[in-house]
């Protein structure tokens, strides 16, 4: 039965942040059932369960065509408030027994809302910043906390956890490039000791040499780089570029304004005289990592 229920959280789970359906569609009712009290669960699988059938509930009816054409603002703002109220609830049920794992699956989730409300808004065009990018600004400092608690078990937990802090790292270097963030009164402190907090979790997690964490890893640290040298000038007004992956957007975004600044980059060492040949070279490489590794699609990162 564990098992079982592990294959379920690990479809419901992963499928949601890919942005894509689940590859099967289980009954809302057997959901139900599956994430109420049952004997044969140990707290830990059944704490995961609730929070991936709120996750599967979210993929399901923000990211179908009802509410994502057509839809007034409005009524879908009260949707996310729905779901964000679901899991809030699960929070002040039950995270007095959560493990630190726990609460990354469940804020990795809460940010997956976030992001797709986000999406939403700048779909729209709308004309002011929208609220969930503050929402998603607090998830995702608590985010990186929660896995620098873990301390030695970081670099032993799951390796969708790994992704669902890499993911929160994205959101914050993405904030800080949007040309409004001040408006928002964002500590800066805060914000930049927690990129780099999250930057050193991610170290070490490279299992052999060149796989796609450690480039991964070395594209992220180039892109905070550049997001300070290019800061003052052209920041895009857009905070999410890709809009149509769900909880993989902000992943997607991040690798298209890191291909834009390293390309700056590159044209700028190309007009000095002073070009260090090793440097354009891992540049290179670094234009070419194929972002939807990270969650394992093969689909290419052609936007």
């Amino acid at each position: 039965m564990a098992i079982r229920v592990m294959a379920i959280l690990i479809l419901l789970s992963v499928s949601a942040q890919l942005g894509l359906p689940a590859t099967v569609q289980l009954d809302d009712g057997l959901l139900e059932i599956l994430a109420s009290k049952g004997p044969c669960l140990r707290e830990t699988l059944l704490c995961q369960l609730q929070i991936a059938s709120v996750a599967s509930r979210i993929s399901s009816a923000l990211g179908g065509p009802k509410w994502t054409t057509g839809c007034p603002t409005h009524e879908y703002n009260l949707m996310v408030r729905h779901f964000e109220t679901d899991l809030r609830v699960l929070e002040i049920q039950y995270a007095a027994s959560w493990s630190l794992a726990d609460h990354i699956v469940y804020l990795g989730t809460q940010l997956m809302l976030y992001i797709i409300a986000l999406s939403a808004d700048e779909g729209r065009q709308a004309s002011s910043l929208s609220s969930w990018v503050v929402c998603g600004y607090s998830t995702a400092i608590c985010l990186v906390q929660k896995a620098s608690a873990m301390e030695s078990k970081w670099l032993f937990a799951p390796v969708r956890l790994h992704k669902i802090v890499l993911n929160a790292i994205c959101f914050l270097l993405l904030l800080k490039r949007l040309r409004y963030w001040e408006s928002l009164e964002f500590d800066l402190l805060l914000l930049n000791n927690t990129i780099n907090q999250g930057l050193e979790l991610l170290t070490g997690l490279s299992v052999t040499p060149g796989d796609f964490m450690s480039r991964a890893l070395s594209l992220l640290n180039q892109f905070s780089q550049l997001v300070d040298k290019f800061q003052s000038r052209e920041m895009p007004n857009e905070f999410l570029p890709v809009k149509f992956r769900m909880g993989a957007n902000v992943a997607f975004s991040t690798a298209v304004q890191a291909r834009e600044l390293i390309q700056k980059q590159q044209d700028h060492q190309g007009c000095s005289d002073m070009v260090d040949l090793r440097v354009m070279q891992d540049t290179d490489q670094l234009l070419d990592l194929d972002w939807s590794e990270l969650f394992e699609t093969g689909i290419g990162a052609n936007f």
